[in-house]
């Protein structure tokens, strides 16, 4: 396994612990589309972008463009004009793939590609369905924080605080527009149509405010333009026609385009905010430049938001990206961790045939697959995996399997994982199934894997050396498995380098105080270990801006790793020069 125990004390270090890349040295929704085309790169992923229409290839900047180092920032990327100052980004085209984007010239890992901030934004009204409190406006903020009765001197309508009444997004768009119609809160629609009304509106309000804006906005593939049916909102023709006062049939047209456009391309998920007392946002997001990246389940690089009032998108990169690779992102995170067959029927706004999603052992992991029922030695392998009535196969005894009976086994086994309410129940899950049933790195196990991490994360101190033993032993199957499929400095690793890193200084101490461990020169070799995961994960974790709060440098997973360092080197290496 990844991590070995030569005793019970004794720690050895995962080989690829390590952000890939020159991630080393150099250090949550969905949008609804996917991604790009092949790139000249042998370990890049194949791709669809869906999320442009035909525009014609264009050079971003000129060949003289100086080398980025590894934080260079590409800021304010948000229109053509403004990424023509893009010395890493080129946005590319042709007639199966629509617009993309490549890397102009060699991207180490690490690197910002890209910073923006949304061309229009508004509260989220499905991430929060069942909320009857409202949300702020601007921050999108839940208002339970006793401050639900606040509402904006000029319009009337809920804002949180006085900043978020004065904020642009809400004081140039819906504000004004609201005031002068005289339309008071709360309107006679479901909350939820309401606040999709509110991110329409503002798109809608760009055409005379920001006309470069508006224009690239209308350049962004719809729900028409892919043949796919729209979301249905209960009531938001009404939202436009009644309350608004938008009936012509010219408004109509620009509103349903924009709602396309929201559909496909808007990156929606919770954040938390700025502070840990306030409560959660709940927001979604159109942005210019960050839309164009074609989606692939095994990506290059990684995106996050940052908070209020900004919402500044950055798009980073995972691993090294060579001159002319298409550069790509997961549009949710939502259903990473999953098989092709769960991704398929959890995503099915849009097909991806990404090398991951095409590779029926999905980049030689066999996320999904399962034992062979017949002959009980055999692997099980979809023949066509993005289709989700493919039949299956046996590679030992050659049997076939309809597809809806693997399909429907899977599903009720992923299902008895997330029934499953306590760390014993997924542990005899997992010794059921793994090698048995299904194969040792299917998604299921990886999702029992991650329940467990997630039952124990917050309590490791409480657990035994044995119990703590465990955790981390599924600490490395993740990590091995998030080796391929989310390599380099991703989402997914920096969780679980921190989960790591915090469960081996909690067994390290217990074995010290226990008295299994006793020897200083074996202590610090321990607590070199520790700090070496406290040091990968805190590459990625410094580098984070999704919940650091404005004006600080770090948010609040990086300060408190800042501490766990300090205190293991001074506690215990402090005879260690250079760490």
């Amino acid at each position: 396994m990844a991590m070995s125990y030569s005793d019970s004390n004794t720690l050895s270090v995962h080989p690829n612990f390590l952000f890939q890349g020159t991630m080393e040295s150099s250090l949550s929704l969905s949008s609804e589309a996917f991604g790009g085309s092949a790139s000249n790169s042998s370990s890049s992923s194949s791709l669809v972008n869906l999320h442009a229409n035909s525009e014609s290839s264009t050079s971003l900047a000129s060949s003289s463009s100086p080398s980025p180092s590894p934080k260079m920032d590409c800021l304010n990327t948000q229109t053509a004009s403004e990424r023509q100052d893009c010395p890493l980004i080129l946005v590319t085209r042709n007639e199966i793939f629509g617009r993309y984007i490549i890397a102009k010239q060699d991207i180490p890992a690490g690197t910002t590609i890209v910073s923006e901030c949304p061309a229009a934004y508004g509260p989220d009204g499905d991430g929060c369905e069942g909320y009857e409190i409202p949300l702020c406006l601007s921050c999108c903020m839940i208002m339970n924080d006793d401050n639900e009765d606040i509402r904006c001197s000029t319009c009337k309508w809920p804002v949180c605080s006085k900043e978020c009444e004065l904020s642009l997004m809400h004081a140039e768009n819906e504000c004004k527009f609201f005031s002068e119609r005289n339309i008071l809160f709360p309107p006679d629609v479901q909350i939820a149509t309401c606040y999709k009304g509110i991110q329409i509106l503002r798109g809608f309000l760009l055409q005379s405010k920001h006309p470069e804006k508006w224009h690239e906005l209308m350049q962004l593939q719809d729900w028409t333009e892919l043949c796919c049916k729209n979301r249905d909102f209960p009531d938001l023709d009404k939202f436009r026609r009644d309350v608004l006062g938008l009936p012509d049939e010219t408004s109509a047209a620009f509103w349903n385009k924009i709602l396309g456009i929201f559909s496909v391309n808007s990156f929606s998920f919770m954040m938390k905010c700025e502070t840990e007392d306030r409560s959660p946002s709940f927001g979604e997001f159109v942005f210019l430049t960050t839309s164009l990246f074609s989606h692939s389940c095994a990506p290059n690089a990684n995106w996050a938001i940052g908070c209020s009032p900004d919402f500044q998108m950055r798009v980073r990169a995972t691993v090294d990206i060579k001159k002319g690779e298409m550069i790509s992102v997961p549009y949710t995170y939502d259903h990473m961790n999953y098989g092709t067959y769960g991704r398929v029927i959890r995503q099915q706004s849009f097909n991806c045939k990404c090398n991951r999603c095409l590779d029926p052992t999905e980049l030689g992991t066999y996320n999904s697959v399962i034992k062979c029922y017949k002959c009980q030695q055999g692997l099980v392998l979809p023949l066509n995996p993005v289709d989700v009535k493919s039949e299956w196969k046996c590679k030992h005894c050659l049997s076939i399997f309809p597809g809806d009976l693997v399909n429907l086994f899977v599903e009720a086994l992923a299902d008895e994982v997330e029934n499953c309410d306590c760390v014993e129940d997924l542990e005899n899950f997992v010794l059921m199934h793994r090698d048995k049933t299904l194969h040792s790195n299917h998604w299921v196990l990886n999702l029992a894997s991650n329940s467990i991490l997630s039952y124990q994360a917050h309590c490791l101190n409480t657990l035994s050396r044995e119990q703590l033993e465990r955790f981390l032993w599924h600490c490395f199957y993740v990590l091995d498995i998030l080796d391929v499929l989310a390599p380099g400095s991703s989402l997914f690793r920096g969780n679980v380098l921190l989960l790591i890193s915090r469960a081996l200084l909690t067994k390290t101490e217990l074995s010290i105080r226990e008295g299994h461990l006793s020897d200083k020169a074996l202590i610090v070799e321990q607590m070199k270990v520790v700090y070496s995961y406290q040091k990968a994960a805190f590459q990625f974790w410094a580098d984070d801006h999704s919940y650091r709060p404005q004006n600080e440098t770090y948010g609040p997973e990086a300060k408190d790793l800042l501490k766990e360092m300090s205190r293991v080197k001074n506690q215990y290496l402090s005879e260690i020069g250079d760490l």
